[in-house]
C-alpha cells in the first residue's frame, strides 16, 4: 500500500456545531423491490462478519467504521445538504 503514504485519515465534518457523517449507498427501480430486499438482506448478513471485515481492512477500515443503527428511512428524512 505504498502508494497510499500520502494520505491522512479523515473526520466527519462539523457544520454548525453538528457532526456530519457520510453513508455508503446503492439504488434500485422502485420496480425492482424484489430484488432490492433480497440484496438488503445479503448485505445485512455481509456487514459486520469476519468475511467482510478481511476485505476492507486492508483499506484501513475497522470494526469501528462499521454503521450505526440508523435506517434507510431515518437518513432519507435528513437533509440532503446544510446551506
Amino acid at each position: 500500500m505504498e502508494n497510499w503514504s500520502g494520505l491522512h485519515p479523515s473526520k466527519d465534518p462539523v457544520i454548525e456545531g453538528k457532526q456530519l457523517h457520510g453513508y455508503g449507498a446503492f439504488g434500485f427501480h422502485k420496480e425492482d423491490s424484489a430484488l432490492r430486499n433480497a440484496f438488503n438482506g445479503h448485505l445485512g448478513k455481509l456487514i459486520g462478519s469476519a468475511e467482510h471485515q478481511a476485505l476492507v481492512n486492508p483499506f484501513g477500515f475497522t470494526e469501528a467504521e462499521l454503521p450505526d443503527e440508523i435506517s434507510t428511512q431515518q437518513l432519507c428524512r435528513q437533509p440532503a445538504s446544510i446551506n
